[in-house]
């Protein structure tokens, strides 16, 4: 929010400016954002400690979403740590630290859903001939 001031310059100029309206706000979570976006903003530099506080304040969450996505507590924990993992590789790049939350539940969601992927591929499928029906399973066992 700007409100117009009237400033004096250096110079001794009165001219109109922009500045910030100063806000006195008791919302606890209008403060709670700002820090959210300092600790992103100084994550995004490369602090540990900030990104450490930001993981930490999340973790359950995450995990219970995961938890819900992948339905095993261990691939949960899995595909969180990789959630994690690519939230401090990509931190630089986030635009917007207002949207922090909302990227990281989506990196969780996206982690979920490779792990799944890869699980699937792994799986091996029953061979084609195992049906006890088919003609050509029952001439492979040698009935």
């Amino acid at each position: 929010l700007w409100s117009r001031t009237r400033s004096l310059r250096r110079d001794g100029d009165r001219s109109l400016s922009r500045r910030p309206a100063i806000r006195h706000t008791v919302d606890p979570r209008a403060e709670g954002r700002l820090d959210l976006i300092t600790l992103v903003e100084e994550a995004q530099r490369g602090d540990h400690d900030a990104f450490a506080v930001l993981a930490s304040g999340y973790i359950g969450r995450l995990d219970q979403t995961a938890r819900l996505i992948v339905r095993d507590p261990e691939l949960a924990r899995d595909a969180v740590q990789d959630a994690l993992f690519r939230a401090w590789r990509d931190l630089p790049r986030l635009r917007d630290p207002d949207r922090f939350e909302a990227w990281l539940f989506r990196l969780t969601t996206n982690a979920c859903l490779d792990l799944l992927r890869r699980r699937r591929r792994r799986t091996p499928r029953p061979p084609r001939w195992s049906n006890p029906r088919d003609p050509r399973s029952q001439s492979a066992r040698g009935e």
